[in-house]
């Protein structure tokens, strides 16, 4: 990870990173991500 505002260049602004990553944490999108990917690395053991 790294400070918001040292986001390499090509990258967008900060606060546009920053605006989408707290709009996925709060409806749930990292949560339901571990959860798929944890399911599709189980069927593959």
């Amino acid at each position: 990870g790294c400070q918001w505002k040292l986001l390499p260049n090509d990258f967008p602004k900060w606060r546009t990173v920053y605006e989408f990553y707290r709009k996925w944490i709060s409806i749930g999108f990292f949560d339901r991500l571990t959860q798929e990917l944890n399911a599709m690395a189980q069927g593959i053991r």
